[in-house]
């Protein structure tokens, strides 16, 4: 059995999304500047999570097929916070990246038709803050991950 938990965030990051910067587990930035802006990465703290494994046949060893599904969990930061001269302009480009990326991750194609990747959920417009302490307008968003595999 091999899962692709490495592969598909690097995937990922290949996507293209319209003004985005998307970034693979191994370039997580220590902290984020407003150059940086928009930017989308994998949650340090709590990247990949409920992973289940459910079997889809009988056998043992390599013969037998599963079905794994796990949860990989991002986060945006659209812009430092004060950095917007009015509450529309952030809430319409907030927004407008999200449905990209969105529609970007239902569009997704994988390396392989054994991957399944959906959008779970977007947190609401929040400040969060980068490694040093930095404040953005982001979000948190999981994409779900079903796996089949033997």
């Amino acid at each position: 059995m091999t899962l692709n938990i490495v592969n598909i965030p690097n995937e990922i990051a290949k996507m293209s999304v319209s003004g985005v910067t998307i970034k693979d587990i191994d370039q997580i930035p220590q902290f984020v500047t407003g150059r940086n802006c928009p930017i989308l990465f994998p949650r340090p703290d709590n990247f990949a999570t409920g992973m289940t494994f459910t079997p889809d046949s009988y056998g043992v060893g390599s013969g037998r097929k599963w079905s794994v599904r796990y949860s990989l969990n991002y986060i945006f930061l659209y812009a430092p916070v004060g950095s917007m001269r009015s509450l529309s302009n952030l809430f319409s480009g907030f927004y407008t990246k999200i449905g990209l990326i969105m529609d970007a991750v239902i569009a997704y194609q994988t390396v392989t038709e054994a991957i399944d990747i959906s959008p779970q959920a977007v947190s609401n417009i929040e400040v969060i803050a980068d490694g040093k302490d930095n404040q953005f307008y982001g979000a948190f968003i999981v994409l779900n991950v079903l796996e089949y595999v033997n």
